[in-house]
């Protein structure tokens, strides 16, 4: 069996990350590896953890927002999503008028650094300039 590590918000606002379970399709928990309790959470939030980890060893997740160190485009922010239509995570930004993306394969961890995700801090979509 494949476990897959998620994370979701719970109704206080904290963050869980762990096994993902549901109860009638209609309750979703986050269950920590290795720890009895469950966390009944909010199922707009549940997000996949990328397998990638930021300068400071955080994991990142899907929704995660990065600032980029060094970022070739002139944007240094961006939020990490999965592309479905290409079937992986992307960093995405904008260039001027334009949508970009990039795959996490062209950045070394230490270029990536957790700055918030896009439930908790909506804020820094728009100030990083990421629309």
């Amino acid at each position: 069996m494949v476990l897959y590590t998620v994370r979701g918000m719970d109704s206080g606002g904290d963050w869980h990350s762990g096994g993902l379970e549901t109860e009638s399709g209609t309750r979703f928990y986050i269950k920590p590896f290795q720890w009895p309790n469950r966390y009944r959470v909010d199922p707009s939030t549940i997000s996949r953890y990328t397998g990638l980890t930021d300068r400071n060893g955080e994991e990142i997740f899907e929704g995660d927002i990065l600032h980029l160190v060094g970022f070739p485009h002139g944007q240094n922010n961006c939020v990490v999503m999965w592309v479905p239509e290409r079937a992986g995570f992307f960093f995405v930004f904008t260039a001027g008028n334009r949508v970009m993306t990039d795959p996490p394969h062209w950045y070394d961890g230490k270029e990536l650094e957790i700055i918030g995700d896009i439930h908790s801090n909506p804020e820094l979509l728009e100030s990083g300039g990421i629309k």
